[in-house]
């Protein structure tokens, strides 16, 4: 069983494969994000940068 389950990892170190990675804990690699030069309409004024607020 053993020599197997090493044989079996050995032959696919290294593989290439055409399917993209397993992600278990995804975190925040892929998530919705404001690109500060671009205008979005969840804001009043339509920019993506806002000012800061005063006293914080």
């Amino acid at each position: 069983m053993m020599v197997f389950m090493v044989v079996s990892l050995a032959g696919f170190r290294g593989d290439i494969s055409r399917k993209p990675p397993l992600e278990i804990f995804a975190d925040m690699d892929r998530q919705p994000k404001l690109r500060p030069l671009e205008p979005n309409d969840f804001f009043k004024n339509g920019m993506s940068s806002q000012a800061l607020v005063a006293g914080t």
